[in-house]
């Protein structure tokens, strides 16, 4: 799955130190927070393709491609970046993504995480 966002939305969630940079060697990762957005589009990814195309079979080339991800483990395989006017020329079907943060165990608190229904994107703070 790839997760398409505008310039104004990266730059909130990278506000918010959600996006972190990923280094490996060998089975062990390495975090570093995402600080600013170098350029656009980027492509944030650790898979071997970086070309993506919308529904209509339009390609975006990124200018930038790091591995980057949503905390310290992403569902999505690519977060692509686009600035709004190409975002909006962007043709894919719309879905929602909730970044929570938890001080917990990620697979322990997302097990008992429930919804009333769809909800929009949003930031969930904790104090």
């Amino acid at each position: 799955m790839t997760v398409s966002l505008n310039t104004q939305a990266a730059n909130k969630l990278i506000n918010e130190k959600v996006f972190n940079n990923v280094t490996k060697k060998g089975d062990k990762f390495k975090f570093k927070t995402v600080e600013n957005l170098s350029s656009e589009p980027a492509l944030w990814t650790g898979k071997e393709d970086k070309t993506i195309t919308d529904d209509k079979g339009q390609s975006v080339k990124p200018k930038s491609t790091k591995y980057i991800v949503l905390g310290e483990y992403s569902a999505t395989s690519k977060i692509l970046i686009l600035n709004d006017e190409d975002y909006q020329k962007f043709d894919a079907k719309a879905k929602f993504v909730s970044v929570i943060k938890e001080k917990r165990d990620a697979d322990k608190v997302l097990k008992r995480y429930t919804t009333s229904g769809s909800i929009p994107s949003q930031i969930f703070p904790y104090k």
